[in-house]
């Protein structure tokens, strides 16, 4: 039943009450809240970390692919170049080579005009040493020159 005033023993309750209420906290629910309490930083900590290096790896990624282009471009440039460069090659080549056959066309050329010369007037020699020969078969005697 109530009684009013309560009796002594409802007092030491209370104060048995708030004592064990007061333990309690610091034994048990004091550490379960600060494990608690760090295992939530760890675990936030953990998440803001692996963004972060999510973030630095595409950071990364992105930094390959611009380096890559950039090569390939430097790459293409330098074959371009390369490719230009063989081709004046090329045709400094070719026109040394047709200068150099024109010259030796015309030195060709030069050296049959004087041999054709040299020949045409030994011919001319031998046509009239022919003629007189066949003169002096056909009349039988010697002709005169």
């Amino acid at each position: 039943m109530l009684e009013i005033p309560p009796a002594v023993t409802f007092y030491c309750m209370i104060v048995a009450f708030v004592v064990f209420a007061m333990i309690l906290s610091k034994v048990v629910l004091q550490p379960t809240q600060a494990v608690l309490a760090e295992r939530a930083k760890r675990t936030s900590g953990a998440l803001a970390e692996a963004t972060r290096l999510q973030a630095e790896a595409r950071a990364l990624k992105d930094e390959l692919a611009a380096t890559l282009d950039r090569a390939r471009h430097a790459g293409s440039a330098a074959g371009e170049q390369i490719r230009r460069e063989a081709e004046a090659s090329e045709r400094q080549m070719l026109e040394a080579a047709r200068a150099d056959a024109a010259r030796t066309l015309e030195e060709v050329r030069a050296r049959v005009a004087t041999e054709s010369t040299a020949a045409r007037a030994t011919l001319q020699e031998q046509a009239g040493a022919l003629a007189q020969l066949a003169a002096e078969k056909i009349l039988g005697r010697a002709v005169a020159s």
